[in-house]
């Protein structure tokens, strides 16, 4: 089964975010779902919580890939998180041949360090989501970060990555994982997913609503909200902006 076949793939050198070009292109026609936009520097990259996504140019894999994930209803898009997370969590995988976390809702984390993140922005009507733009940035080659939490592949592996060969690889988890989806396996993409998660059922410092709260991810609630334990036992679920692991080490 091949979703991705009239897929086409726009090289861009310098834009300002690859997911705004997409959203502009989806405002003019309907791609071929698949598509990709990639660039070798983005003016604006962003990332989750209104962050920027900084990179070296030319030595990173920035792109955004367009789906219509019709079939899935507004309240259900964790689904689609946890899928391209899922997708991404595998290439890094297969690239480094080391221990891959997802760091929820959708870092990818080596070594305690982020390699790459995710931003799905999604258009809505009539109670569908008519596409979904999929934007991630992945560290490939870049050997130095501002960031002391940051790496790439590169840096862990000791080796150097084609990138067009990097994003055809990536598309091709995109749509294994998009097909598991489709055919029905959304309750085994959870088990993986959690199984996957970054500091599962071990104790870390977080800032939640303006206080440092020590607790333990176990678990992620069925609307996508994580789910945490204190060290008294005390239970509480999480939206994304409400919380925020304290990097210390």
């Amino acid at each position: 089964m091949m979703l991705f076949s009239e897929a086409a793939t726009i090289q861009l050198d310098t834009v300002d975010s690859t997911n705004n070009y997409a959203a502009n292109l989806l405002k003019l026609s309907r791609v071929p779902e698949g598509t990709v936009i990639t660039a070798l520097e983005q003016t604006h990259g962003r990332g989750q919580r209104g962050a920027n996504w900084s990179s070296a140019i030319g030595e990173n894999l920035l792109c955004s890939v367009v789906l219509y994930p019709v079939y899935i209803k507004p309240e259900n898009q964790y689904s689609l998180i946890r899928m391209i997370a899922l997708a991404v969590h595998s290439f890094v995988e297969e690239l480094t041949q080391m221990d891959v976390y997802i760091k929820w809702p959708n870092d990818i984390v080596v070594s305690n360090k982020k390699v790459a993140g995710i931003l799905i922005e999604t258009a809505v009507a009539d109670n569908k989501i008519q596409n979904a733009i999929v934007g991630i940035g992945l560290n490939i080659n870049q050997q130095q970060f501002d960031q002391p939490n940051a790496t790439s592949i590169g840096i862990l592996t000791k080796d150097y990555f084609d990138l067009d060969k990097c994003r055809e690889l990536l598309l091709k988890h995109i749509e294994r994982y998009y097909i598991k989806l489709l055919s029905g396996g959304d309750d085994k993409l959870k088990e993986e997913y959690v199984s996957n998660l970054y500091n599962l059922n071990i104790s870390r410092n977080y800032l939640y609503k303006g206080a440092i709260v020590e607790a333990k991810v176990i678990g992620v609630e069925a609307s996508g909200r994580l789910r945490l334990m204190k060290q008294d036992g005390e239970l509480f679920d999480c939206d994304f902006k409400e919380i925020a692991l304290i990097w210390d080490r």
